[in-house]
């Protein structure tokens, strides 16, 4: 993958975080930190994304809120960090949410399956 490609999303990802953080909705300010802590992930600052999917989590249950992205996120962390034990535990979460997706069902059905299959 192009790492430039992705470090200038990050920016823009921040950029609407920031925006966010001024002008949106909770909801919305959630899912703009997810991008980053996402974006994160993807360039390998791996610590500081998970940090952040952590910090959403405890966000998601203080609204009384789940989120399976948040669960994913959280388990492909721990599973670049060499902690399937605890990686197993979000990726069976992570199934458990998405797969009611009718979505992600008809459009990413490997990606369940692969979320199902780490999660067990």
């Amino acid at each position: 993958f192009d790492q430039g490609l992705y470090r200038e999303a990050l920016a823009y990802f921040r950029k609407a975080l920031n925006w966010r953080e001024a002008h949106g909705k909770p909801e919305e300010v959630r899912i703009a930190r997810w991008c980053v802590a996402r974006g994160l992930r993807t360039l390998g600052q791996t610590e500081k994304a998970f940090k952040m999917q952590k910090a959403l989590l405890a966000e998601y249950e203080a609204a009384g809120q789940e989120s399976g992205y948040v669960y994913e996120e959280l388990a492909e962390c721990l599973l670049s960090l060499d902690r399937m034990q605890e990686a197993s535990r979000y990726f069976a979460l992570a199934y458990e949410h998405l797969s009611r997706d009718a979505w992600l069902a008809e459009n990413e059905p490997d990606r369940l399956e692969r979320l199902k299959n780490l999660g067990q």
